[in-house]
């Protein structure tokens, strides 16, 4: 995945309220999240600009008493998502049909063999149009 880098460098001598502003000026119309963040004086910043969305899961944290299912969303295409333990055992394998931008792990949230996974923190690896991207959820029962 090919980023665009920018660098910029503010003179040491610059007083902080300077660079904070020089900072905002910068980057408030290229990305509003960095809007608020701070910088040092003469130190380099690089940012990477992405060129898509990662995909991601939501609610997190999963809360059984509050939530019903676990959705992934901005899934570049068709493919798969492997979760796994933080151990590295597979709990398991969801296909992501074609067209689907955002599938759903449904509740109770089991596992390959029916049995409901346990609370705690779960990795998974989307595999998808030739991309992947990792991510982490967690479950509390």
């Amino acid at each position: 995945m090919a980023m665009k880098l920018q660098k910029i460098v503010i003179p040491a001598k610059a007083g902080i309220h300077a660079v904070n502003l020089s900072f905002k000026k910068i980057f408030k119309d290229w990305i509003p999240a960095f809007a608020g963040m701070t910088a040092c004086a003469g130190m380099p910043m690089l940012f990477a600009a992405p060129l898509f969305a990662e995909p991601h899961a939501f609610p997190v944290p999963f809360v059984s008493k509050q939530h019903t299912s676990i959705f992934f969303s901005d899934l570049p295409g068709p493919g798969n998502i492997k979760i796994f333990t933080i151990s590295g055992e597979e709990v398991i394998d969801l296909p992501i049909p074609p067209g689907q931008g955002q599938i759903e792990w449904p509740g109770p949230l089991t596992n390959s063999a029916g049995e409901k996974v346990a609370t705690g923190v779960y990795l998974f690896v989307v595999d998808a149009d030739g991309k992947k991207s990792t991510g982490k959820l967690v479950v509390i029962r």
